[in-house]
């Protein structure tokens, strides 16, 4: 039997079983306790947050599916030190780039020219792959108007190849 350690409980833990029930762990309570495992400001998951959406800005998407990026990311952080020092680093180098206001609060378009700026480097790119995952979620898929795996419906070549009209 593997051992979880408290760090992990935390980390991984979203609910919390008692007596004969299950009990909830409100959101701001867990997010809490992640940036705290992880080893980050408080700040840094509205900054990741931001990041993640500026990347992949998909209005009207609920915020929890780029704040499910950002669990993910912390959760990653807290079990690599590597990583933590990745994302602290990134964090802070955005924040000086922006000079006496806090990145995330700069205007969207000072904050795409800082992204741009950075676009090369490895936190930027760290998080831009972990971002790629709000792919895989259904609601995402409807949004962008993606019908979805076709595999067990025989492939694409019988239900949606024929439906581009705007190749002649």
């Amino acid at each position: 039997m593997s051992r979880i350690s408290r760090r992990g409980f935390i980390v991984r833990g979203s609910i919390v079983a008692g007596g004969s029930g299950m009990l909830a762990v409100p959101a701001p309570v867990l997010r809490a306790a992640q940036v705290a495992a992880a080893g980050l400001s408080a700040g840094a998951p509205a900054t990741l947050e931001q990041i993640v959406y500026d990347i992949f800005p998909h209005s009207g998407l609920r915020r929890s599916v780029y704040t499910h990026v950002v669990d993910t990311l912390l959760a990653q952080a807290a079990d690599d030190t590597a990583l933590r020092a990745l994302l602290e680093q990134g964090i802070a180098q955005l924040d000086a780039a922006a000079g006496a206001t806090p990145w995330r609060d700069l205007a969207r378009q000072q904050r795409l020219k800082i992204l741009d700026a950075i676009s090369k480097d490895a936190f930027f790119q760290r998080v831009r792959v972990a971002a790629t995952s709000i792919y895989g979620d259904p609601e995402v898929w409807q949004r962008i108007g993606y019908p979805g795996s076709s595999i067990e419906h025989g492939g694409y070549l019988n239900r949606g190849f024929g439906d581009i009209d705007w190749l002649p």
